[in-house]
């Protein structure tokens, strides 16, 4: 057990770094990782584990960004807060519904289909400019598009980023070098949601060994999510600099890699 907490930390590297580069909350890496090396933690546990670790990585983020300047528009708060706070709570009373095994397979569908849609993109790269367009040409469209990577956040454990991200560029055509700010601060206010609920929630954890259930609270283990942020917390800033600067099909193509390396280990434990 001490050996995969070791581990933890790796996977924490590779957190602070796509979260920067990409926008994403870290937890497409964070919840296969805690489901290989945690098998006895139900999901709702997992869950909440990776929400608290990707709240404290998301705050670093934006900490790292409003060094660099980098800053949430003031008039966009009120359009990503609740409907990333309400999306979260809506997936997590749907855990409930759902058996183990369904809440991996859905986990599995979303990693590999991220990893598709990178594949694709870096296949089909090109430089052409699409004119951006104001969060508040269309109001409602952001909305729901934040409101839907919460329920993924809150019924999967990520942070939401790998919704949020590709569908702003589909229909706003933001730049990705300036998502990663925007994307970060919804998926901090998300996480803060699921952080709370899980943590007051009921301890019905079996199977645990006697350090891991010491640091047990409600639905959350604070240890592991503690190790995996202590790794994106050295790789944070590194990744804040990247962000932008490396060419995007090559971006593409590796987290895409690491993607279905980490989906086919989930899916072949999980059928």
């Amino acid at each position: 057990m001490i050996n995969d907490l070791v581990l933890l930390p790796i996977a924490g590297i590779f957190i602070g770094l796509i979260s920067t580069i990409f926008g994403v909350g870290g937890g497409i890496i964070a919840v296969p990782t805690i489901y290989e090396l945690f098998p006895a933690l139900t999901p709702a546990s997992v869950i909440g584990t990776s929400l608290a670790m990707i709240f404290c990585n998301s705050l670093l983020n934006l900490s790292n960004f409003a060094r660099k300047g980098q800053k949430i528009q003031i008039n966009t708060l009120g359009s990503i807060v609740l409907p990333m706070s309400a999306g979260v709570l809506i997936g997590i009373e749907c855990i409930d519904y759902l058996s183990t095994t369904q809440v991996k397979l859905f986990l599995v569908f979303i990693v590999f289909m991220t990893a598709v849609r990178l594949l694709w993109k870096a296949y089909f790269y090109h430089k052409k400019k699409f004119q951006s367009i104001s969060f508040s040409q269309r109001p409602k469209l952001l909305i729901f598009i934040i409101l839907i990577g919460g329920f993924v956040s809150g019924l999967t454990g990520l942070g939401g980023g790998v919704v949020i991200i590709p569908l702003i560029i589909n229909f706003f055509h933001t730049p990705l070098k300036e998502l990663p700010v925007i994307s970060n601060f919804a998926i901090a206010s998300g996480a803060f949601v699921g952080l709370i609920r899980f943590s007051t929630s009921e301890n019905i954890e079996l199977g645990l060994t006697e350090l891991l259930n010491h640091f047990q609270i409600g639905k959350i283990n604070f240890l592991i999510a503690f190790c995996l942020f202590t790794g994106s917390f050295l790789t944070s800033r590194l990744g804040v600099k990247l962000s932008g600067k490396i060419h995007p099909r090559l971006a593409n193509i590796l987290f895409a890699s690491l993607l279905i390396i980490m989906g086919t280990r989930l899916l072949i434990k999980t059928i």
